[in-house]
């Protein structure tokens, strides 16, 4: 069995209608595709836009189906990220 991966946004930018709070551009398109959102090395998205880093992708176990919403933004020790 293949491992799962969550993309979890920032709460800002979820909040924000998947729009960088930055500079407003649109970070996914209609059917859960990626729109301005580019995913580095290490697990990070950024805005493709400015450089504005606004989700992270983990390893995921849990029973969430895609397209739905949970997990929460972490850093690596366990720790709640700024928003």
């Amino acid at each position: 069995m293949s491992e799962k991966y969550a993309l979890i946004w920032r709460k800002s930018i979820y909040d924000n209608e998947f729009r960088c709070t930055k500079c407003g551009a649109k970070l996914m398109r209609p059917g859960g595709r990626l729109g301005r959102a580019q995913i580095l090395p290490e697990h990070n998205v950024i805005c493709a836009d400015c450089g504005y880093h606004v989700a992270v992708i983990r390893p995921y176990d849990g029973p969430l189906e895609p397209g739905e919403t949970g997990g929460e933004w972490i850093n690596e020790e366990g720790g709640e990220l700024d928003d």
